[in-house]
């Protein structure tokens, strides 16, 4: 007995369960998201940072600075005012009109030659509104002068107007008293008239058709209680 092998049983290739071999597992390729860029909001002005903060003091918070966006703004109207200043009050070109002063006062307050001539400008602008302002007045002031006349009121005015005519040839006076408006003034016209009315005694002038007198001096027209 200790002679038998024991039989085996012969096993088939279908009886043989194959050794499973894992599987490699192919590792997913990942597709890079697109990032979009955020949307960035608007830099209000207020916080752009201000170049006026880093001057000393209370130079930065000069209103004067506001109108320049950076240090080079402030640059470019500082050089250009310097370009634009004259050197000599001679080299000014005079407006039309202006007086000789007007050199010396652009020179001394480091004018231009645009700002002299804007200053002038608005100056004779000014000076003619108050004197068509005045003009007005004394045109109103020497009509209700010439109304407390009352039925004398034209034979007065032409006793001023021929001593103006008489005393003044060559019509200086007349222009200066037309173009500023005195020639309305109650003061002007009643001095006139008095004058006028002496003249007219003397025989000097005539403002009606009267009966021809005798022609007097200067002095009795003028003083006739001196002359009698």
């Amino acid at each position: 007995m200790s002679g038998i092998v024991p039989a085996t049983t012969e096993q088939t290739p279908s009886d043989v369960t194959p050794a499973k071999v894992p599987e490699a597992k192919v590792p997913e390729a990942k597709v890079p998201e697109a990032k979009v860029p955020e949307a960035k909001a608007p830099v209000s002005e207020a916080q752009v940072p201000d170049w006026r903060a880093s001057l000393p003091g209370d130079i930065g918070k000069s209103d004067a600075l506001k109108e320049f966006k950076s240090i080079e703004d402030l640059a470019r109207t500082v050089v250009k005012a310097k370009a634009d200043t004259v050197a000599d009050p001679a080299a000014y070109k005079l407006p039309e009109g202006a007086p000789e002063a007007l050199r010396g006062f652009a020179y001394k307050n480091g004018m231009t030659q645009g700002q002299m001539e804007s200053v002038f400008s608005m100056v004779k602008e000014t000076l003619a509104s108050q004197g068509n302002s005045v003009r007005t007045v004394l045109a109103k002031a020497g009509q209700e002068h010439v109304a407390s006349w009352g039925e004398q009121g034209t034979e007065n005015l032409r006793l001023a107007k021929g001593a103006l005519n008489h005393l003044d040839s060559d019509g200086t006076l007349r222009g200066l008293l037309k173009e500023t408006g005195y020639a309305n003034h109650p003061v002007v016209l009643e001095h006139f008239r008095k004058v006028g009315a002496m003249l007219q005694e003397g025989g000097f002038i005539r403002t009606t058709p009267t009966q021809p007198q005798r022609r007097k001096s200067y002095a009795e027209a003028l003083y006739p209680t001196m002359t009698n």
